[in-house]
């Protein structure tokens, strides 16, 4: 899949799937990207190499909307590239 397609699915799997402003266990975030897609761990490595979301001890949350596209700490852009030192 290209980049910007894959960037747009992650969007979409973001805001229709999770809601803002809670954790979500691994486990629990696993089970909700299953229902999208087989391969849950590519989709939870993209949410965060395109900071859809933070990961803290295991622990996932939904970044701000205010961040939002074109801001300084945002990657919610077609194109835009994971952060440096990521593997894909």
């Amino acid at each position: 899949m290209q980049e910007k397609k894959r960037v747009v699915v992650v969007r979409y799997l973001a805001e229709t799937l999770l809601d803002e402003g809670r954790d979500y266990p691994e486990r629990e975030l696993n089970e909700r990207l299953a229902e999208a897609n087989e391969d849950y761990a590519a989709l939870r490595r993209y949410l965060v190499d395109y900071r859809f979301m933070d990961r803290a001890a295991r622990l996932y949350r939904l970044r701000p909307r205010a961040a939002g596209p074109g801001g300084p700490t945002s990657c919610r852009v077609p194109g835009c590239r994971p952060r440096p030192g990521r593997a894909r």
